[in-house]
């Protein structure tokens, strides 16, 4: 059993003919990295574990106790927040939504507007921020309150370079309390922050481990991430 990080006996959700099937899969505390071609499912694992769909025969636990969905937090991939509403009025209301009064959620959203580099454009509207503003929002959004496992799909989808590299130091920042897991495509972004990979396709967990032991076993002589997932992919397949 994982301790203090997420372990997953049994998790399975069918969905038309697709098929996901995870079972037996512990993750550490710290950062993982949820990987896999487009329709592996990682957005249904990570809705599954943030209560959002229903998955058969639940057994996942939580720093060794069951899974509630009031410690999870997740940021969907496509996050949609209201437009008309100021950057600063989301983080209130959402903080007062969820218990908090009126003055703490004003000091919490001031907290995170300045934690996510959003203090000077605060009173914009949603519908005035740019796209790298819009996932900075998105991202305070999922954990107004402290969760004790984030789920982020592709966070840094849409991001030019420095604004990725500002995101991931908020995620890393974010890790140091609380366990992550990070969908994404872009390996060679999240990797070196990470401390874990899990590695899904057609439904199916084929492989998962710490960081450095996927980076050695798939691509020992660059130590690239992006190369050892597609040789992590052909050596499953190939095996199938």
């Amino acid at each position: 059993m994982c301790v203090e990080g997420l372990a997953i006996d049994s998790c399975r959700v069918q969905r038309g003919d697709f098929t996901l099937d995870v079972s037996d899969l512990e993750l550490p505390r710290g950062t993982t990295v949820l990987a896999g071609p487009n329709g592996a499912g990682k957005t249904t694992l990570l809705s599954a574990l943030a209560g959002r769909i229903k998955f058969v025969r639940p057994q996942v636990t939580l720093g060794g106790g069951p899974l509630s969905p009031s410690s999870v937090a997740l940021m969907p991939q496509s996050p949609q927040l209201p437009r008309d509403l100021h950057a600063r009025e989301v983080l209130e209301h959402l903080t007062w939504l969820d218990g908090a009064s009126r003055a703490q959620a004003r000091d919490r959203a001031t907290e995170l507007l300045e934690e996510i580099g959003l203090s000077q454009d605060a009173d914009k509207p949603v519908s005035k921020l740019s796209g790298g503003m819009h996932r900075r929002l998105a991202f305070a959004a999922s954990h107004v309150s402290p969760a004790a496992l984030l789920l982020l799909d592709e966070p840094t989808n849409d991001l030019d370079p420095h604004q990725r590299r500002g995101l991931l130091e908020l995620i890393a920042e974010v890790a140091r309390s609380c366990s992550v897991i990070v969908s994404t495509h872009a390996l060679h972004d999240v990797l070196p922050a990470a401390h874990h990979v899990v590695v899904l396709d057609a439904g199916r967990v084929v492989h998962a481990g710490a960081v450095d032991d996927f980076l050695a076993r798939f691509a020992p002589d660059t130590r690239d991430g992006d190369e050892a997932y597609l040789a992590c992919l052909d050596r499953a397949r190939a095996a199938a």
